[in-house]
């Protein structure tokens, strides 16, 4: 015999107006999404419930990602911020994570820029490494503030705090413009930023945290705070 089912199971939660738009969203993808992700779409339902209100919507499934075009992914604001969900990851992320469309609602593509990077590697790998190199090449500072957040958000992971990790390419030029491009610690030419606080101390990846320093006082000071720090020892300071 089954166990008797729970009063909150026999009584149908109806639909709302939120959970339908986001069904428009992710449903006509392709077939081969594994059930765990449409699930985690929509907590709380089942796979059979999925199909049904798909199916009373009028929905279609079976696209692939060679026919695209007409998937259209609605605009969906979250806590203000105005976003969509990709139709290749079904993650919602803000616009600004979506290259610009005009056809697209809002403008937007329908594909993240992610997986528009992961499906035009896989298609052409040689093309898709040339363009990017001659990006890194045009735009020397995105390169360097994406470098430095991923360096901080993994030295965050591993340390035992949960700080901030990130700076805009904005931040990272009021930075050098404030201090002249220069080391803060011994007046030499900068070629990185240092954590005043480490990250291994505590410190957070942030603008307020960050000053311009050389290599040799970079290496010098570490993870070590300044009253720790002995001064630079590369060079006498007149």
């Amino acid at each position: 015999m089954t166990a008797a089912k729970r009063l909150e199971d026999l009584i149908k939660r109806p639909w709302s107006s939120e959970e339908d738009e986001r069904l428009r969203a992710v449903w006509p993808l392709k077939s081969s999404y594994i059930q765990n992700t449409m699930l985690g779409q929509f907590p709380g339902r089942t796979m059979k419930a999925i199909r049904g209100r798909a199916n009373g919507l009028g929905l279609k499934r079976g696209l692939n990602i060679g026919n695209t075009g007409n998937v259209v992914s609605p605009v969906i604001e979250r806590d203000g911020v105005k976003g969509k969900a990709c139709i290749e990851c079904l993650a919602w992320k803000p616009l600004e994570k979506f290259a610009r469309h005009k056809t697209c609602a809002c403008g937007r593509r329908n594909l993240c820029t992610t997986c528009e990077s992961r499906i035009g590697y896989a298609k052409n790998p040689k093309g898709r490494l040339a363009i990017t190199r001659r990006y890194q090449v045009r735009n020397p500072e995105v390169g360097r503030v994406h470098r430095l957040n991923s360096d901080a958000k993994r030295r965050v992971k591993m340390g035992p705090h949960r700080g901030k990790h990130g700076v805009t390419v904005g931040q990272l030029r009021a930075i050098r413009e404030v201090f002249g491009d220069t080391c803060v610690y011994c007046g030499d030419p900068a070629k990185s930023l240092d954590h005043v606080i480490p990250l291994a101390r505590g410190g957070e990846h942030v603008v307020e945290n960050l000053v311009p320093a050389c290599l040799p006082c970079n290496k010098s000071k570490k993870d070590k705070l300044l009253t720790e720090w002995a001064g630079p020892t590369h060079k006498e300071i007149t």
